[in-house]
């Protein structure tokens, strides 16, 4: 009996794991559209988001202002783009997700992907009323 509790509960985390997955897919693609709403969505009532820089941005509604600011002002044809490296559940309802975001455009010309920035992302995420929503963000320069 205890062993199929365990096949059960990582055939859920595989599927959490993708669940996962997707949502960091939309939220790249809110970025990528500049829809400070839908970006801000993704995010819990009370959430953190701190930049490399140690700027915080604390609650859904603070991070949804500064991203209506902030998207305007972005490169034309700059892209963000997310790449999960590990998923670790700490419960059912809450992981932590390590990944790597970058900040780039494809040139013109060659169609060469040209990176302006690349950080290291650390990201809670919980899951509520059967929906992932994001806790806290800390984005981290990478050592060289």
């Amino acid at each position: 009996m205890e062993h199929s509790n365990k096949s059960l509960k990582r055939d859920c985390s595989r599927e959490e794991e993708r669940v996962l997955c997707d949502l960091t897919a939309r939220i790249d693609a809110a970025w990528n559209q500049r829809d400070a709403e839908a970006f801000a969505d993704f995010f819990e009532e009370h959430a953190d988001f701190r930049f490399h820089t140690g700027v915080t941005l604390r609650g859904k509604n603070e991070i949804h202002n500064y991203y209506l600011g902030h998207f305007p002002k972005i490169r034309e044809g700059e892209k963000h783009g997310s790449a999960i490296r590990q998923v670790r559940f700490i419960r059912a309802d809450v992981a932590i997700l390590d990944s790597e975001v970058e900040l780039f455009r494809l040139n013109q010309n060659s169609g060469e992907k040209e990176t302006r920035l690349k950080l290291m992302c650390t990201t809670v995420a919980s899951k509520e009323g059967g929906r992932w929503l994001v806790c806290a963000v800390n984005l981290m320069v990478p050592q060289t």
